[in-house]
């Protein structure tokens, strides 16, 4: 498994930079005992506030207090991209 990006629709600034794409690395061990596994979950809601705990853990970009300024559309294409880096399938589509 490799890093994944995510270019962003709406820029996120925080603390005075601006960030157009946030990079997120590939889960450890540690990440996974601290959140649980991914897969799971028994709704998409579930799915996507867990999806997005691990978002916040794992993006080497922000900080976790400036996910706040993420845009719904924009963490939606974030857990688009990184559940497949923990071999599930993208929040949304294992329905």
């Amino acid at each position: 498994m490799k890093p994944v990006e995510v270019i962003l629709k709406t820029p996120v600034t925080y603390k005075g930079t601006t960030f157009e794409k946030l990079s997120f690395r590939v889960p450890i061990l540690a990440d996974v005992k601290a959140l649980k596994m991914m897969g799971d979950e028994k709704t998409n809601a579930e799915a996507f506030d867990h999806v997005m705990q691990y978002a916040q853990r794992l993006c080497t970009t922000i900080e976790p207090a400036a996910f706040g300024q993420v845009t719904v559309e924009d963490s939606m294409a974030i857990a688009k991209a990184i559940t497949p880096l923990f071999g599930v399938p993208p929040v949304g589509e294992n329905d």
